[in-house]
């Protein structure tokens, strides 16, 4: 169980290891969680609006596990292979490295399956990953316009970097010519030079509310910004809510396999992605709110419906049905999937709290007690669960905290 407890204190460092490291014109470094959970939610809506014939659940797949290797070797910044100052040889090695070192802590079904997704994701071998590809690099894009003049560094770099991938997959074409028409106003705005080899046909059938669709990607953009534990001052070390949404949905896939549980995995890593999409307006409601009575559970409730209801217009009724099904199921808790999520939501925001040891703690009680009630609903996860408990006494001894004999209570 040990093992399993350090892959997922493993998956931290996806928070912790930023993207566009090497490129000075980029003010605003987000997390390589960041960036994967996004492109999973686009991958989510464009697959849904387009009914595309794939195995979706391999794309989603794909994309949760196409960086894991940057959780020990960080991300090489596009912006050093594109000016040839690391090859791509030299990153592909550091790359096989890390996911050698992943392999020791995972039982060989695991790694085997989360290897053979990486592989096929770095070789593009089917339209599955050709599909994730694009969409992620899409999502590099759809962030580059987000934030705009804090971005942009070599405008030729931005305005190719999904040639190649829309080459190998046609089908989202329409979808990208959205983004090259954003990228084309504001080059043109900026006094930067717009080369015909840019354009991409801006006929499309598909995606003709394509302004909706942006505005709801950058909507979720805003789950990069908002910041959790935001009433618990002692609490430094704060992550945002789209990193913890990915590291829940990794803990979720592979949990599920080490378990072998049976909940529908697919539903599970969905409810995980989405179920806290109404802080994108809401902001995150912090527990110790609620702990300390300054807030009630209904008022919070009340809030985020709220939310919803302001996110219902923003997509196509087939979609936003979805969405809002999988958010609803999380919060009624009654399904096997909402309570194994749930369970693994709890400990996540836990295991966050120990990754940057005692000195990241605040209320002691709240801390050691914060996932007991999740996971009586989720006995199968117990063991997992005594491994945090134990790990979490050892930093109360570092405290100077007492650990009292109900703490474990398991």
């Amino acid at each position: 169980m040990m093992k399993l407890f350090d892959f997922m204190q493993l998956l931290q460092n996806m928070k912790e290891n930023k993207r566009w490291r090497s490129t000075p014109a980029v003010l605003i470094k987000e997390s390589i969680a960041d960036h994967s959970w996004k492109a999973i939610v686009m991958a989510y809506v464009v697959w849904k609006q387009l009914e595309l014939k794939m195995d979706f659940f391999k794309v989603i797949k794909l994309v949760l596990v196409h960086d894991l290797v940057e959780a020990i070797a960080e991300d090489t910044d596009y912006r050093l292979v594109y000016l040839w100052l690391v090859s791509k040889e030299d990153k592909h090695k550091k790359e096989m490295e890390a996911i050698e070192e992943i392999r020791s802590m995972l039982p060989s079904e695991i790694w085997q399956e989360i290897y053979e997704l990486w592989s096929e994701y770095e070789e593009w071998s089917s339209k599955e990953s050709t599909f994730a590809k694009l969409i992620e690099k899409i999502e590099s894009i759809d962030h580059v316009l987000y934030y705009w003049e804090k971005y942009i560094d070599i405008p030729d770099k931005v305005a190719w970097y999904c040639k190649n991938a829309l080459q190998k997959c046609p089908e989202l074409r329409w979808f990208y010519a959205g983004y090259a028409n954003k990228l084309k106003e504001l080059y043109l705005k900026h006094n930067y030079e717009w080369k015909e080899a840019y354009e991409v046909d801006w006929e499309y059938e598909e995606f003709k509310d394509f302004d909706k669709f942006y505005d709801f990607f950058h909507l979720a953009q805003k789950l990069k910004e908002t910041e959790r534990y935001g009433s618990s001052p002692l609490i430094e070390k704060k992550d945002k809510v789209a990193e913890h949404c990915f590291r829940l949905a990794f803990m979720v896939f592979v949990s599920a396999k080490w378990f072998n549980q049976n909940v529908d995995i697919p539903r599970a890593i969905y409810i995980s992605l989405f179920h806290d999409i109404n802080e994108a307006i809401t902001w995150d409601y912090d527990y110790i709110l609620i702990h300390t009575w300054v807030v009630t559970p209904e008022d919070k409730h009340a809030e985020e419906f709220k939310a919803m209801e302001s996110i219902r217009t923003m997509l196509p009724k087939k979609i936003w049905d979805d969405i809002y099904s999988l958010w609803a199921e999380y919060e009624a808790w009654k399904t096997p999937e909402a309570e194994f999520v749930k369970a693994l939501d709890k400990y996540e925001s836990i295991s966050h709290l120990l990754f940057h040891t005692f000195e990241n703690f605040d209320d002691a009680d709240l801390i050691a007690t914060y996932c007991d009630k999740a996971f009586i609903k989720a006995p199968e996860l117990n063991s997992l669960y005594r491994q945090l408990k134990k790990q979490l006494k050892i930093e109360y001894g570092k405290w100077w905290k007492e650990w009292k004999e109900e703490y474990d209570l398991v």
